[in-house]
């Protein structure tokens, strides 16, 4: 059997807005917890990894190379984090 002759359509998830969002280095501190060491870790992803900088489209396309997400989900995480806050 084929995954694809399970699923029939997409589901839309929300989170509901009191739930804690986290910032987007989260996602990426749970993704290579285990491979994360300083001492070969590039400067702007210590940046990021210590919320000193927000992703922008720049750090979206770095950040895409660096973990196989797309860029267009690095900042979809930064804007529903930014909503989070202003909410």
């Amino acid at each position: 059997m084929y995954v694809t002759s399970l699923v029939k359509k997409s589901q839309t998830v929300n989170r509901h807005k009191s739930l804690y969002r986290p910032h987007p280095s989260d996602v990426l501190k749970r993704r290579f917890k285990k491979n994360l060491d300083n001492t070969t870790i590039p400067d702007w992803v210590l940046h990021f990894l210590n919320e000193r900088q927000d992703v922008n489209v720049k750090l979206a396309e770095q950040l895409a190379a660096f973990t196989n997400l797309s860029p267009k989900a690095w900042l979809y995480y930064q804007k529903k984090y930014d909503d989070s806050l202003t909410n």
